[in-house]
């Protein structure tokens, strides 16, 4: 086939999200991105604007609820979008920001809760950052938490920048952001939990105090149930994963309970699922062996099969580049790997390393007929949003990021 076009997909089904399904018809609630043949391309309530790029999706533990951050392919003088549960909250110059209707919506990101509750990370035309809560799937009303200029609880700083936030279940909402004196710090619930040049997790080789708080995708993540957060960063100056307050992953240190021989060389991402287990990704020193692991116990690594039997093994054949994307769990325990294959560098999604859920190079029903006659086939997989409380494989309602390969 021709890649002549390469376009993103989003699938999404009823008032959840839906991953693309292994060789069945892809639901017509799928969101496209530069498809001017797909509906579900065009941004809802933004005059005929059609997606560009879809930044950064969210799902609620339970599947209720969904956000989405996308791009247009227009003017780039409005080219930020909010979306939740399917409706269009936010356009970058067209919304004046409901918390401060003197100031207009630039962009942000955002986390969603099961009764529907956001924590945005939010900045304005004007320069103005904020962290603020919406209720109602962002139809309500609005309460602002922090904006840039406040004090950093227990410190002389003052916030200066805001990166994405996150809501527990009983809507106390954590974030991470920059603060003067070039400062980083993560405020969980009003206190601050961690602060740069004066936090000293426990646990580190070093012994020495938090240097970094990065600002990367996974960012500060808090469990639903408020036990527990976590963010990717530095101790001492070494790449680490710190949850609690306590360093979980380490560079120049052995991946705890593995029995691997190297140490790490580099912590790619982490997240954290409802219940508060935390998952880590990355690969090691040496052999570059890639690995996940979720409150210190190995759940896949390099050279082991995908799933039990298989002949196809886990993997990346280019060690300059991580071989695992991510990873998500539920409240049951559940969890789903996004990784590559060594045999062909597919990009497969593999739930509970016991099934396959999708893989680059599936057909993919771009138009809804029924009939895998479009020319088109799954590319990369990059972000899987969520994963439902129900147990289900994801493709039957959680959100999945991807790379449709197609020619027009």
């Amino acid at each position: 086939m021709s890649n002549s076009a390469r376009f993103t997909a989003l699938s999404a089904f009823a008032t959840g999200c839906l991953a693309l399904p292994l060789g069945a018809q892809v639901p017509h609630a799928v969101i496209y991105t530069e498809l001017p043949t797909s509906p579900t391309s065009l941004i809802p309530g933004a005059a005929g604007a059609r997606f560009g790029a879809l930044d950064d999706i969210d799902q609620s533990p339970n599947g209720a609820h969904w956000t989405l951050h996308a791009r247009s392919t227009g003017s780039s003088s409005f080219d930020n979008h909010f979306i939740a549960d399917g409706a269009l909250v936010l356009r970058e110059f067209f919304s004046t920001l409901p918390w401060d209707p003197s100031q207009s919506w630039r962009g942000g990101r955002s986390r969603v809760n099961d009764a529907g509750q956001i924590a945005l990370a939010a900045e304005s035309a004007g320069s103005p950052r904020y962290i603020v809560r919406g209720d109602n799937a962002g139809q309500g009303a609005w309460t602002v938490l922090r904006r840039e200029g406040d004090s950093v609880t227990g410190s002389a700083a003052t916030w200066t920048q805001f990166f994405a936030a996150s809501i527990t279940t009983d809507a106390r909402v954590g974030f991470a952001g920059n603060a003067s004196g070039s400062l980083r710090a993560a405020s969980f619930d009003g206190a601050t939990v961690a602060l740069t040049q004066s936090t000293v997790p426990t646990g580190s080789s070093s012994g020495g105090a938090l240097t970094q708080i990065d600002p990367a995708d996974f960012g500060f993540q808090v469990s639903a149930d408020g036990a527990t957060w976590a963010f990717l960063g530095a101790v001492g100056g070494a790449n680490a994963l710190v949850v609690n307050n306590q360093v979980a992953l380490e560079v120049g240190q052995p991946v705890p309970g593995s029995g691997f021989t190297r140490d790490i060389l580099r912590v790619t991402g982490h997240s954290v699922d409802p219940s508060g287990r935390s998952f880590g990704w990355g690969l090691n020193e040496v052999d570059n062996r890639d690995w996940v692991v979720r409150d210190g116990v190995v759940l896949a690594q390099e050279f082991d099969p995908i799933v039990p039997g298989s002949s196809e093994l886990w993997g990346n054949t280019s060690t300059l580049n991580p071989g695992f994307f991510h990873a998500v769990g539920n409240r049951a325990g559940d969890y789903v790997i996004v990784g590559r294959t060594r045999a062909s560098a597919d990009i497969v999604v593999v739930m509970n390393g016991q099934t396959v859920l999708a893989r680059g190079g599936d057909p993919i029903d771009v138009d809804g007929n029924g009939l895998f006659d479009d020319n088109a086939i799954l590319g990369g997989i990059s972000q899987i949003g969520g994963l439902g409380d129900n147990g289900e494989p994801p493709r039957h309602r959680d959100p999945l990021h991807a790379r449709v390969l197609a020619a027009r």
